[in-house]
């Protein structure tokens, strides 16, 4: 017989090792004609853990 036990969890990395980067795309224009993407990524930018933020044209 086994004795039953909680199923394991990971432990969370420390959080000085949470580095987040964040990826916005123009999509040619039809996301960057409605939503000004270099200001999100400039406010996305100044959150906790982000040590990236940055736009592109085209992603896919």
């Amino acid at each position: 017989m086994t004795a039953d036990r909680p199923p394991h969890r990971p432990q969370s990395p420390p959080a000085e090792a949470i580095r987040i980067g964040v990826f916005i795309c123009h999509c040619g224009g039809n996301i960057s004609d409605v939503v000004d993407v270099r200001r999100v990524a400039e406010e996305v930018g100044r959150l906790p853990d982000v040590v990236l933020s940055t736009t592109h044209m085209f992603m896919c």
